[in-house]
């Protein structure tokens, strides 16, 4: 029964959503078989005491008197888990502020109930109004459809009257500018990663039309957007994340907390491509963003911090030698991590801080510490000894570990980008060695290869050692 969609969904469930759940199985209107509740009790208990259920059990809990049925135990389960589903969207539906009275509202223009869909409309706008974050998305489509839904509950002799269809019109534009906006940047930040190519459609007639409206350009949210697309838009031209940055700051005013972290992974994953062009100014914009995102929770996801975000933040307060921060940082936001990739990935970033203080021994017994089952980071942990190994002057060693790298990218199945990432690095490692650093014609090339290689993220690394 552990496989089973039902459940996983309970696993995640507070207490107090359990409770609901036991009230819900026992109402008539939601439920009307015994069998159904007699197996909900029962998996409430496997989870009050930690026991594991099988369906066996589950099944011997309900039906006492009976042997192991299949077909109608999954029946049981199949109506239970319904009941599940119908609990998630109600509370969905309760969190989102608007939605079930534009729902209800629907409703009673279908009845005939105009004059009072109207007072629902009415308040359900008040309420999105008193919203101190109302800039979402997400947010403002809901504006957009109570609006609709109050011009569908006039009468048919409306067509006399004021109906403010101008307002629909800005308001039906400013969702779809947002909306736009906030695609454009999730698309054009995966882009810069995958080296996918996507087609953009409307948004160079967007972005015109934002300019040339001064209602959409001094809209806080609009202009977030507006800004953090051309960022990523000409990465080159790095006014427009200047011209962001305040907003950032202040994120909390314009957005909720979910789009907020939307946001501000927008932004800091604009740093971290700047920092990878060798603009280290983006390393002290990075950690103020990942400081401030920390902070105020942004970058959580239900009490945990991710791994890659764990490892980004330290890069950068690794690379503005930030040492003393970076030692309080990963014991802090180390017991953050997901239990599974936790000692492997906090052994690793404490290596890289002993490392950048040149504790090199330190470092090594930190990397043979935890068994990195991670493709990625088991290479990483690997250019880090490299590394060292390099600066320490063990060749018989770093020649070991070069021959193992390569059989190692040779076996395993890596996504392209960095597979020849790692390939250059063994390459250019070997190259290294055999540099004759007294010709300075054949270090000129190799410095040449090295700052032409469209894929090494050590390119500072080799560059320094030259």
């Amino acid at each position: 029964m552990q496989q089973t969609s039902l459940w996983q969904i309970l696993s995640t469930l507070p207490r107090s959503a359990l409770r609901e759940l036991e009230k819900m199985t026992a109402s008539p209107f939601f439920n009307q078989r015994d069998d159904v509740r007699v197996l909900f009790l029962y998996a409430q208990k496997c989870l009050q005491t930690g026991k594991e259920p099988t369906r066996e059990a589950a099944f011997v809990s309900v039906f006492p008197e009976k042997k192991y049925d299949g077909a109608q135990f999954r029946l049981v389960l199949h109506f239970l888990t319904d009941i599940v589903r119908q609990y998630l969207v109600w509370k969905e539906l309760a969190r989102e502020k608007g939605q079930k009275e534009l729902l209800l509202a629907q409703a009673l223009r279908q009845r005939s109930l105009e004059h009072l869909a109207q007072s629902v409309l009415q308040n359900a706008g008040t309420s999105l109004d008193n919203t101190d974050r109302h800039g979402d998305p997400g947010v403002q489509e809901r504006r957009f459809q109570i609006h609709a839904e109050a011009l569908r509950q006039n009468p048919g002799t409306a067509r006399t009257q004021d109906l403010n269809l101008q307002g629909l019109s800005d308001q039906l534009e400013k969702s779809f500018v947002l909306r736009k906006l906030k695609l454009a940047c999730e698309l054009l930040s995966h882009q810069a990663v995958f080296r996918a190519e996507y087609r953009f459609g409307m948004l160079d007639a967007v972005l015109a039309h934002v300019r040339s409206d001064s209602d959409l350009s001094n809209s806080p949210e609009v202009n977030l957007y507006y800004h953090c697309c051309l960022a990523l838009l000409h990465p080159a031209e790095t006014v427009h994340f200047r011209n962001m940055k305040p907003l950032l700051l202040r994120v909390e005013e314009i957005f909720q907390p979910e789009e907020c972290r939307d946001i501000m992974l927008l932004a800091l994953n604009f740093c971290i491509r700047k920092l990878n062009e060798g603009d280290e100014t983006f390393a002290h914009e990075g950690l103020e963003l990942y400081k401030d995102a920390l902070e105020k929770g942004y970058l959580l996801e239900k009490g945990e911090l991710s791994r890659f975000t764990f490892r980004n933040v330290v890069g950068m307060g690794l690379k503005i030698r930030a040492f003393d921060w970076v030692e309080q940082f990963t014991p802090d936001y180390g017991e953050r991590i997901a239990p599974t990739h936790r000692e492997s990935m906090v052994s690793f970033n404490r290596a890289r801080l002993e490392y950048s203080r040149g504790r090199y021994r330190e470092a090594m017994l930190l990397l043979q510490k935890a068994d990195y089952h991670d493709l990625l980071l088991n290479l990483a942990a690997k250019t880090l000894l490299l590394k060292i190994y390099y600066e320490a002057d063990e060749l018989r060693l770093l020649d070991a570990l070069l021959d193992s790298m390569t059989i190692f990218l040779r076996r395993k199945k890596i996504i392209g980008y960095h597979k020849q990432n790692y390939r250059n690095i063994v390459r250019y490692c070997q190259k290294l060695l055999a540099l004759n650093h007294l010709d300075s014609t054949a270090v000129q090339t190799l410095r040449q290869q090295i700052e032409a290689e469209e894929h090494l993220t050590e390119r500072e690394w080799f560059l320094a050692q030259i």
